[in-house]
Formats: C-alpha cells, sequence, structure tokens
C-alpha cells in the first residue's frame, strides 16, 4: 500500500481551530523538570517531540513498550533543528503498575511537573478485560500519586476524556474514577497541584479512526462506520497540546477541564470529507455500517447533567464543577481503590464491572 498523506485536518472539522497563546505556559515548562508517562503513545510523543525543543532542566520519557519508546528517541533526533543540538531526556522503560519501579524513577530525577498519559483507552478491549484497564488506569495511577506526593511533585496534568461523562463503559469509568481521585487528593496537606483535563477524539492518533479509513481507502476498500448517527467531538493533535500545556501551567488544582468545542460532528461525514479528499475520483461513497461496539455509545458529552461549566481563565477551556459537591474523601477513595484491587486480584470481571456501575451489553443512545 503506497503512502496516504492527509490533508490539513481542519477541512475534516469544518470549524475555525482554537490557536490559544501558549508563549507564557511554555516559558513556565521550559524552567521545570518534566516527567511524561506514555511518552511514546500518539499524545505521548507529540507532546514529548514539542517539550524537548523548549529544552527544560529535564526531560524524563517512561513508557513500557520498548520499540515505541526506542523510535521516540529517534524521531527526537531526527526532528531537531539544524542550529538546536539533539535533545538528552532520559528514556525510562517502566511500567505505571510497578509501585517500587515508579516510585524509584521519581525519587532520582525528581521531576516538578508530571503529564501523566499512560493509559489504556480502547473502549472493546476494556469491555472485554476490565481487570488489565482498571490495574492500569486506576491502580496505576493511584500509585503514582502517591509516589508524587512523597518526591515533592508540584503538578500532576492528567488527560482524561469525555467519555468519563456519565460513563457507561470500563474505560470511561476507570477515567471518572480518577477524576475523583484527583479532587479529593487535592485537598491533601502537600498534595501537588492536580489538574484533569478531558480529551475528546484526537484527528491521526494511532489506532484512530482516521488512521482505519485512510488505511482502508488505500487498501481500496469500503469505510467501515459503526453507525450512521454516530457523532463525536474532534480536535487535532496541535490543539491537544497546546490544551495540556496550558491546564498544566494554569489549571486549578483539583479542577476538571473541558474544550469549548461547540457541537459535535457525525462520523459519517468526517469519513465523507476523507473520501472525497483521498478517494478514487468518480467513485462514490458507500460506507459499511457495522453496528457500534459494546460499551460504545452514540454521542459523547463535554459535561454531564450533574456538572455545570464555567469560564476557566484560559482561553477556549471550560473549569467542570459538579451541580451538588460529592465531598468525597480521600479515605473514601482509598477504600474504593482497595475493592478494585481485590477484585482485579481475582480477576472478577462481572464484579469490576458492577462496582464501576457500568453494564456489559449493547451501545445506548446518549
Amino acid at each position: 500500500m503506497s503512502e496516504i498523506v492527509l490533508p490539513p485536518l481542519s477541512h475534516l472539522l469544518e470549524r475555525e481551530l482554537l490557536a490559544p497563546d501558549t508563549r507564557a505556559a511554555e516559558e513556565w515548562l521550559a524552567a521545570r523538570r518534566v516527567l511524561i508517562t506514555g511518552a511514546a503513545g500518539s499524545i505521548g510523543s507529540a507532546l514529548s517531540r514539542r517539550l524537548a525543543r523548549l529544552a527544560p532542566p529535564g526531560l524524563v520519557l517512561l513508557d513500557h513498550h520498548e520499540n515505541s519508546l526506542f523510535q521516540l528517541s529517534q524521531r527526537l533526533r531526527e526532528g531537531m533543528p539544524e542550529d538546536q543540538p539533539a535533545p538528552t531526556p532520559v528514556l525510562v522503560l517502566a511500567d505505571v503498575c510497578d509501585p517500587e519501579r515508579i516510585g524509584a524513577v521519581l525519587r532520582r530525577h525528581r521531576p516538578e511537573v508530571v503529564f501523566h498519559l499512560a493509559a489504556y483507552k480502547h473502549v472493546p478491549l476494556g469491555e472485554a478485560q476490565p481487570a488489565a484497564y482498571v490495574a492500569n488506569n486506576v491502580l496505576g495511577t493511584w500509585q503514582l500519586l502517591a509516589a508524587a506526593k512523597e518526591t515533592g511533585v508540584e503538578t500532576l496534568i492528567y488527560p482524561s476524556t469525555d467519555k468519563a461523562v456519565a460513563p457507561v463503559n470500563s474505560y470511561g469509568a476507570t477515567k471518572r474514577i480518577v477524576e475523583r481521585m484527583l479532587r479529593a487528593l487535592a485537598a491533601e496537606d502537600g498534595a501537588p497541584r492536580l489538574v484533569a483535563a478531558r480529551l475528546v477524539n484526537v484527528l491521526g492518533a494511532r489506532g484512530g479512526v482516521i488512521e482505519k479509513f485512510a488505511r482502508q481507502i488505500g487498501e481500496g476498500r469500503p469505510l467501515t462506520v459503526t453507525d450512521p448517527g454516530m457523532t463525536r467531538y474532534w480536535i487535532t493533535e496541535r490543539e491537544a497540546l497546546d490544551y495540556l500545556i496550558l491546564a498544566a501551567a494554569q489549571g486549578p488544582s483539583g479542577g476538571v477541564l473541558t474544550l469549548d468545542l461547540g457541537r459535535p460532528v457525525r462520523v459519517v461525514e468526517v469519513a465523507r470529507r476523507l473520501w472525497e479528499l483521498l478517494g478514487p475520483a468518480g467513485e462514490p461513497f458507500a460506507p459499511r455500517y457495522i453496528g457500534a461496539y459494546p460499551g460504545e455509545r452514540l454521542d459523547e458529552f463535554l459535561v454531564g447533567p450533574d456538572e455545570e461549566a464555567r469560564p476557566s481563565g484560559i482561553p477556549q477551556v471550560l473549569a467542570v464543577r459538579e451541580r451538588v459537591a460529592s465531598g468525597e474523601t480521600p479515605a473514601e477513595i482509598a477504600r474504593l481503590v482497595t475493592e478494585l484491587a481485590a477484585l482485579v486480584a481475582a480477576d472478577d470481571a462481572a464484579g469490576l464491572r458492577a462496582r464501576l456501575g457500568v453494564p456489559f451489553g449493547a451501545p445506548a443512545r446518549g
């Protein structure tokens, strides 16, 4: 298959791209030691490259996937301007589910800012294997937060997801639990500034639907779309990076942020636009509908029915608050984590779904 070159992604969104001024936030980051977990993933590697250009006093890139981490190191060297020396970040091969290893990394490198991107994210796999998703997304984050507090981390930024809004699947539920975790732990003495920033679908992300559509076009196959009415919110990689950088520099402790993106976009319309730009000339757009995956809902939301959004002070970013504060305490979160850990140890999928409050079944509208 010949390589598919994606068009300017704004054509797929049919909206003006968000273009906030990130200079002050980047200057803030450039003066701090930074750790990125999940650094070799789609967003993690892009963020790693961008922060490497800022040349902070320390940049630690952590991932559990050896080959991806090696590829990231090569791209960092290749992507630097000729008049700028190649960056020398510290590459760490480690799993966030290994508390001893993670603790040792933080004690050695003493990061001041942590971008915690390491997470499992694919909804169908999370429905089939909730124990793995809880272990990685919830228990791994809990352990990282303990190490961050112990080692004096100043700021931890956590990319959440729109699927954490009134979650109906295991993946979204794990992310919602971490949002609750950050809200509760932020009030503790000596805690880092803990900020959750809800992301949405990132165009061009590894394993994402745009990559799938481009591959199908290149292979001469029909585009497979789950449902003609399915909608999603979309952002570009650049928008995602700007958002995370601003959230890290300016987000309130214990706060949950979301982007102000207006109306969602129908997935089939994104597929149609990509086909019109890249598909064979004269061939009609004829998608094949395959049905939504287990745990997948037809629409996503930026703010839940039990929440309200207000201006955050960051351009085009909203602060999400509970309409009625839960008052959840660190002790209550700790008990929940203990219960989940026991269910993970027993590989009790049904028990985990029940404790997460999500069913296992067909997708639903809303």
